[in-house]
């Protein structure tokens, strides 16, 4: 077992700023930590369409049809988000010491999130020796209806224009102070 696979499995979390909607309606879902980073692309459906994982120097990518692959990755500076498919080098045959490495660290994953649990999921099931080649659902995605939030009646409370008078007080009392 290599602890720094377990300790960068534990490390990660979803970015949230980085998730885009495509036109088509297909999402691009990021998680990243140390030396880790799974990239999720996601139909309008909410199906998983492609996940891949880098986990330190191994790659792996899922497609459903084609099932899961492993590679290595050349690290550089940066993300390995960021990195070119020209970086990644794929196996001839699925490696069973990069599906123990990331096996062993995933099973550690204590979190809940779909979308790792999911990469846990098909690397379990390779580990079995079976492949998950079928789309699944890991998400719903749906417009949300925009609720009706009440807007508090000013009249009946004078608490914020308190407020405000007693900071422009402070703040003129410091302008007063640094022009003396």
């Amino acid at each position: 077992m290599n602890p720094k696979a377990s300790v960068a499995i534990q490390s990660i979390n979803r970015i949230r700023v980085a998730e885009h909607k495509e036109p088509d309606g297909t999402r691009h879902v990021w998680h990243q930590g140390d030396d880790v980073d799974l990239i999720s692309h996601v139909d309008p459906d909410g199906k998983l369409q492609h996940q891949e994982l880098t986990l330190l120097e191994d790659y792996f990518v899922w497609v459903p049809g084609q099932g899961l692959r492993t590679g290595t990755v050349n690290k550089k500076e940066g993300s390995a988000a960021a990195h070119s498919s020209e970086l990644v080098k794929l196996d001839l045959d699925v490696s069973r010491e990069r599906l123990a490495t990331a096996h062993e660290a995933l099973k550690a994953y204590t979190g809940n999130d779909n979308y790792v649990l999911h990469m846990r999921h098909v690397i379990s099931q390779l580990i079995r020796g079976t492949q998950e080649h079928a789309a699944v659902v890991i998400t719903l995605t749906r417009d949300v209806p925009a609720r009706e939030v009440p807007v508090p009646n000013r009249s009946s409370s004078r608490l914020p224009v308190a407020w405000m008078v007693a900071g422009a007080a402070l703040l003129a009392a410091a302008l007063f102070l640094l022009i003396r």
